[in-house]
């Protein structure tokens, strides 16, 4: 059976506990028993997993915009100097920088955000409520209970060993009750939620 390692995104074989690329603890198996509890926070993540939390849509998206539109900015205004009304042009640049700059924003606060829960979160058991492949992707859906109150998390993957769960199985989940945000440990590879 092969398992894409969360850290690293090293397609791992056997039935390992951690991966041999990198080292990362690799999620346990299917069933009643989550495995290594989550070390105490904080945590340290591999410097190769936290680089690739912000290679996300919003600040590849926001990078490309931004930097679009700072190119029309420069050329609209120098251009404007041989024909004034270019120097109009300059606002369609400032748009797109506008926008690339609202999408790099979110992209890096999401980055941000995954990786504060990892480092920081209550380590808690939770247990998976469905699994569903989706194209590509595998959709995990899990609850897990605080202090008498019952929260639940999900998340893409883009490791088909994701299916292997069913309903009833745990896993660890690490959770930030100040900003009601959870995460599984270890992180499952793909699109994190």
């Amino acid at each position: 059976m092969h398992r894409t390692c969360g850290w690293c995104g090293t397609v791992v074989a056997g039935e390992r506990t951690n991966c041999s690329n990198c080292g990362g603890p690799l999620p346990a198996p299917p069933g009643s028993d989550p495995g290594p509890a989550p070390g105490a926070a904080p945590r340290a993540l591999p410097s190769a997993y936290t680089r690739g939390l912000f290679a996300n849509f919003g600040v590849l998206f926001g990078s490309i915009f931004s930097g679009v539109g700072c190119l029309v900015i420069t050329l609209m205004c120098g251009f404007a100097i041989l024909l004034p009304p270019l120097a109009l042009g300059s606002l369609l640049g400032l748009l797109f920088a506008f926008i690339g700059s609202v999408f790099l924003f979110e992209g890096v606060r999401s980055a941000f955000r995954e990786r504060r829960v990892l480092m920081w979160g209550e380590p808690v058991v939770g247990t998976v409520l469905s699994v569903a492949g989706e194209g590509s992707f595998s959709r995990i859906t899990w609850s897990f209970e605080v202090d008498g109150a019952t929260h639940a998390g999900t998340c893409q993957c883009s490791d088909p060993y994701v299916l292997t769960y069913g309903e009833g199985d745990t896993l660890h989940v690490v959770w930030l009750p100040k900003e009601g945000r959870s995460a599984v440990w270890p992180p499952l590879p793909g699109l994190e939620a």
